[in-house]
């Protein structure tokens, strides 16, 4: 017999507290710990009609009232372990974010009270409205006879309710947009004259994407004189007047936002207290517009302060536009010293060519040496190519190239590059490069000024070497020429200069894909990838596959179309860049520590150095707070460095965050259109530039302008660049960035350690690095055979994970390898793992920076820790946290929170149980190892691999049943993930349909479907009907759970990335107690509807059960193995009692249920196999799922006579 006998147990057998109006009290005395006196003596002093105080909430009455409510709530009582002040104080929050409008707790208030309306649960509306009338008769926290502390009190709470509202940031974003709209004529009118300079710097021989750098170089200059009031300019009005235009509209266009979400909240207020009957029966307009005032003031504070802030920490006078003002002058200050030293680089040049012409036989031979050299080199690069697979682009594409380029050393023999025999001959790259896009642009022209027979040389020594031996340039014949079939034309296309050349090749160990930013594999590689043969024309079956990668690009960018995305980005963000602060603190400590000891060495100059390092990274963190109440400072800075770097911003806003392939960012931020007619853009389109953007996506990027998805990135890594990049000068050069940028002879510090670690391009490198590690969107597959053997494995293991996106179909199924190698790389800086790489492997990052990191990350580890004791005394999944208000939050999704919250909470949980427990140790595997990166595989991946097992296994699998179903798991895949950017007003019609709102079992009926229309179901069920429903199809019943008797809500918090869980059972909390995932009940039928009955008939059997253990000496003093065996007894009594409940209900429904669901039970008598074969037998040819009662007792009574015979046939074979 198991623990639980449901017919002879009784309350007193298992508990020996009291039950009274279904909520249980302890009995037991509580501790005096209030502050307001003993937790049960009568304070109460009041005069009769006299207001509630504070301190009268802990006297019998009053605290029914709340720990009832509490309960009912949030699962808060005496009994699971909280005091009256503690349940008080929750009380107490609560009711003041949920009379205040706080978005999250208002609209879950509503969701909450729609369940119980649903489930006519008049009990817990009865409760709820005894609990507002209860705060309603409080008196107020500032009137006669509160404390000071009280009085703080309030005022904390009530801020924190205003301004950690995620609708005001809603607000604010859309003032932001908003203001732009000001700026946007400015714009216009600014990069119209900056194309018009470009055109008339550069002239006819300019190319497009010359024309668009050079143009958005001058864009940034003008803009910086127009917003001075420094230049006035026909049709731009000037810059004050621009301001002040944007900080109206600005102003506009957060108040209206705010009124608007405020009406909303306001209406979800008044709804609940008509839930609860309270209120006016209709709808209180003028509580609408109290409401509105008063949050319109409230606003108008945080408004107005943050203005001002922004003012104080904003760059102005001539620090506005100081990046692109100094790196300007930069070029001019060296054209001038270089002019002065007597070099004019563009005339020198210009005479060495004619020179050339008059007696090209010097150069000839040098090229025709060159030409037998680098033969013989690209040979032995490509005789000497490790061929395992992922490596040889990238190795000898790369040093093919640089040698064509700058020349190699082969043995004892220099083999001479093209720019390097030029470079001996006296023709050099100006500084400002002719006024060429690049130095690929300006070497192809020059070459293409040398006589017939030069050329030919080059050309001869391009087809020895990239035309041979590299598939990128095979496509051309030769170097010279001015056509797209000139392989100087592909180069000066691919090619993206850092500001000068050897920039170029000082990043060249990085693959060519990087380098040289190669487009993606064609459709031909991604069929080989696929060992596809398609059995079409090469035209048409190229086209298919780019039709199906567009749509898996959009379908991936759709998924991160949601305003919870954001959240999610700004949360992970917040939470990398609070981590490199602290780590950088550290940092400066260590640094001040060892200023001391050579302090005490007597060491003045090293002391003095040590600790300006240290008070620089102090003060780094000043700068980061500036930068974070003023952002916009750091985003033209961050613009400016792009304009002369065009690498820059390919680098940072190639990915959004969590590593999301997506350019439309970077096209925002720097396209600037060239004014030529519609047919020669035409061409130059067709030449250059990427197919028409698709409606979906234009729609796509519509949705994440609206969502703020696009401003996020751009403030995000904005902040995080211009911090990394100081950090990076303080480091090398012992300056603030405004002190290296300021610096008069800035051309020389650019010039000065190219390929060292304080050179310009290496900075920018590094603080790029930190920028996209710190938004996850960092890419870790890049490696060369100069790393070390476990890197490369490493680096090619972390390739395949991020380019599984790129593979037609398998991309939608992993669409997040980058996010989660940034996850990896995270977890392995932060405790100590990296460490032990660099010491065996061997990496770019120092020990400092991976010590200080470690140290953090352990630090933050251990102090959750601490406060995830009380999480597992409460019986919370390791995920959960229980806020001031009371409310149970999920974190599962807040990455790095959640890392370092699991981590803590193992340490915890070993420290409460004295013992650690597999299911949660699996648990927590799963969420951050491997198993995480399959997550969003879905049905669709789960079908394949059942497919595969069975093909495998079983001679007669139902192949066309899997195959079936991969199909629709697919389609309902890309469907839901297409419709994704809809759940935000998805899930305000669900939150505003009331007690209307149903959370269906999408397995039920067409599962396909309901799982396609997942995001876009509340819609078509509030605005028409259940959209099974109007293509014919069954409508499933609402969701039940088993281990749970909660409904299913509007999961309305979720629009803001906010999980709230709702009250835990008894069940779901010995659950937690023991580590164990909550769907792993084994309550299973692979009939769902079945399923989904025993579900909603067993769950008060297993509260019931439960609710007797949970709180006893049995439970509490058990061991981990016997806490798992009570749950496997109540959960295996429950079944067998909710089974034959069902079985013996007059309704013939619940019936049939009962019969279907002992037929497709999990571990049932029938196999699925021998179900069919019954079937067959008795010649039933019905879907499982259609089968009548008859017909199911029929199969059973078969299958007891199947069985009889069979056991009579072993006892004559004995004999």
């Amino acid at each position: 017999m198991g623990i639980i006998d449901l017919n002879k147990t009784t309350i007193d057998d298992y508990y020996k507290d009291k039950v009274d109006d279904n909520r249980i009290i302890s009995t037991k005395k509580p501790v005096k710990e209030s502050s307001w006196g003993s937790a049960y003596e009568d304070t109460d002093t009041r005069e009769e009609g006299d207001p509630y105080g504070v301190e009268d909430l802990v006297d019998d009455d009053n605290f029914g009232v709340i720990e009832k409510f509490m309960d009912q709530r949030h699962g808060m009582t005496q009994a699971s372990g909280f005091s009256r002040k503690k349940i008080t104080d929750a009380y107490i929050n609560h009711m003041r974010k949920f009379t205040f409008g706080q978005s999250v707790t208002t609209l879950g208030e509503l969701s909450y009270l729609n369940a119980a309306k649903k489930d006519n649960n008049t009990e817990r509306l009865n409760t709820a409205a005894s609990a507002y009338e209860l705060f309603d008769n409080m008196k107020s926290g500032f009137s006669s006879g509160t404390s000071l502390i009280d009085k703080m009190d309030v005022v904390k709470d009530y801020g924190r309710a205003l301004i950690w509202d995620p609708v005001n940031l809603v607000s604010f974003g859309i003032g932001k947009l908003a203001a732009q709209g000001s700026f946007k004529a400015a714009s216009l009118g600014i990069k119209k004259y900056a194309m018009q300079q470009a055109v008339d710097k550069l002239g006819k021989k300019a190319t497009v994407e010359a024309l668009k750098k050079e143009a958005f170089i001058q864009s940034r200059d003008i803009k910086r004189l127009v917003m001075k009031d420094l230049v006035k300019l026909e049709g731009i009005k000037s810059g004050s007047a621009i301001k002040k235009t944007a900080f109206n509209r600005e102003m506009l266009g957060s108040f209206g936002a705010e009124s608007v979400a405020s009406g909303l909240i306001d209406a979800a207020y008044q709804t609940s207290e008509r839930r609860v009957g309270r209120g006016k029966p209709q709808h209180d307009w003028l509580q609408t517009g109290t409401q509105l005032a008063f949050q319109a003031a409230a606003f108008g504070g945080i408004f107005s302060s943050l203005n001002y802030l922004s003012k104080k920490a904003s760059k102005n006078g001539d620090n506005v536009g100081l990046t692109a003002q100094m790196l300007g002058q930069a070029e001019v200050n060296k054209a001038n010293a270089l002019v002065l030293a007597g070099i004019d680089i563009t005339k020198a040049n210009k005479k060495a060519i004619e020179l050339i012409n008059k007696d090209p036989q010097k150069l000839i031979d040098e090229f025709k040496i060159a030409k037998e050299n680098q033969k013989s080199w690209a040979q032995r690069v490509m005789d000497g190519l490790d061929l395992a697979e992922g490596t040889e682009r990238t190795t000898t594409d790369v040093e093919i190239f640089s040698a064509f380029i700058a020349g190699a050393k082969d043995g004892d023999v220099e083999v001479k590059g093209i720019y390097q025999i030029l470079q001996e001959n006296g023709i050099t790259v100006p500084t400002d490069r002719g006024g060429y896009i690049n130095f690929s642009q300006w070497l192809l022209e020059t070459t293409n000024a040398m006589p017939d027979l030069i050329k030919k040389e080059i050309d001869g020594i391009y087809s020895e070497t990239l035309g041979k031996h590299t598939e990128l340039y095979s496509k051309a014949a030769k170097f010279t020429g001015t056509g797209p079939e000139a392989g100087g034309n592909i180069l000066a296309k691919e090619a993206s200069e850092w500001g000068k050349f050897g920039h170029i090749l000082s990043k060249m160990s990085r693959n060519l894909k990087d380098a040289m930013l190669v487009s993606d594999a064609d459709p031909s590689e991604v069929a080989a990838k696929l060992h596809l043969d398609p059995g079409l024309s090469a035209k048409r079956f190229d086209t298919l596959v780019k039709g199906g990668s567009n749509l898996q690009k959009s379908f991936i960018k759709a998924l991160v179309t949601h305003p919870a995305t954001v959240g999610l980005n700004v949360m992970g963000w917040s939470s990398a860049s609070v981590l490199q602060s602290s780590a950088d603190i550290v940092r400066a400590g260590l640094y001040g520590g060892r200023g001391f000891y050579e302090q005490v060495l007597g060491d003045a100059a090293s002391s003095k150095d040590w600790y300006k390092y240290s008070r620089l990274m102090v003060d780094l963190q000043r700068q980061k707070l500036t930068t974070l109440v003023d952002p916009s400072s750091s985003i033209e800075d961050l613009l400016d460095m792009m304009a002369y770097n065009p690498k820059l911003g390919k680098e940072l806003f190639r990915y959004l965050n969590g590593g999301i392939e997506d350019e439309t960012v970077l096209k925002s931020l720097t396209d600037i259109k060239v004014p030529i007619t519609a047919k020669k853009q035409k061409e130059i389109s067709k030449k250059f530039s990427t197919p028409e953007e698709s409606r979906v996506n234009k729609l796509i990027d519509g949705f994440q302008t609206i969502y703020g998805v696009k401003a996020q990135d751009i403030i995000t890594k904005s902040i995080e660049f211009m911090y990394n990049i100081d950090k990076q000068m303080r480091l090398n050069h012992k300056m603030t960035y405004k002190e290296f940028i300021a610096d008069e002879n800035l051309w020389v510090k650019l010039d000065d350690n190219v390929g060292k670690p304080g050179g310009w391009a290496e900075m920018q490198a590094a603080a790029i690095e930190d920028t996209l590690s710190a938004v996850y969107a960092k890419p870790y597959g890049r490696y060369t055979k100069d790393d070390t053997e476990i890197n490369q494995v490493l680096g090619y293991a972390a390739k395949q994970v991020e380019e599984a996106r790129g593979v037609l179909l398998v991309g939608a199924l992993v669409p997040f390898g980058q996010f989660f190698n940034n996850t990896l790389g995270h977890m392995f800086d932060h405790t100590g793992i990296s460490i032990a790489h660099k010491y065996f492997a061997g990496s770019s990052k120092s020990y400092m920076d991976l010590t200080t990191k470690a140290a953090v990350g352990v630090s933050t580890a251990s102090v959750l820790g601490y406060s995830q004791i009380k999480n597992v005394e409460e019986n919370l999944q390791w995920h959960e946290e229980r806020l001031n208000d009371g409310t149970v939050r999920s974190r599962l999704y807040d990455f790095p929170y959640n890392f370092y919250k699991a981590i803590g909470y193992l340490g915890a949980y070993k420290h409460v149980n004295g013992e650690m427990s597999n299911a949660l140790l699996t648990d927590i595997a799963d969420t951050f190892g491997p198993a995480g990166l399959l997550r969003g595989v879905s049905d669709a991946g789960k079908e394949t691999y059942t497919l595969m097992l069975d093909s495998f296994s079983n001679k007669n699998a139902d192949v066309a049943s899997h195959i079936q179903d991969m199909i629709g798991d697919g389609i309902s895949l890309y469907a839901s993930g297409l419709t994704r950017p809809l759940d935000p007003v998805n899930q305000v019609i669900g939150a505003f349909r009331g007690e209307d709102y149903t959370e269906r079992d999408k397995n039920q009926g067409a599962k396909s479907l309901n799982y396609s229309i997942r995001y876009v179901d509340q819609i078509f069920e509030g605005l028409l009907a259940p959209f099974p429903s109007l293509v014919g199809q069954e409508v499933p019943e609402e969701k039940r759970r088993g281990i749970t008797e909660e409904r299913g809500r509007a999961p309305i918090g979720r629009l803001f990335g906010f999980r709230e869980t709702p009250r835990q059972s008894s069940m779901q909390k010995m659950f937690n107690d023991v580590g164990k995932p909550q769907w792993r009940t084994n309550i299973k039928a692979y009939v769902p509807r079945a399923n989904n009955a025993l579900q909603k008939e067993i769950s008060s059997i297993i509260e019931y059960s439960a609710s007797l253990l949970i709180n006893t000496n049995a439970w509490k003093t058990a061991s981990l193995l016997d806490r798992e065996r009570y749950i496997r007894e109540i959960l295996t009594a429950s079944k067998k009692t909710a089974e034959q409940n069902l079985k013996d209900s007059f309704d013939q429904k619940d019936e049939r249920m009962g019969l279907m669901y002992d037929l497709t039970k999990r571990g049932g008598t029938i196999s699925k196999k021998r179900l069919q074969q019954y079937m067959s037998d008795l010649e039933i040819d019905l879907p499982v799922e259609e089968l009548t009662t008859g017909q199911i007792k029929m199969l059973f009574q078969h299958h007891e006579d199947e069985e009889a015979e069979r056991k009579s046939n072993l006892v004559y074979i004995s004999k």
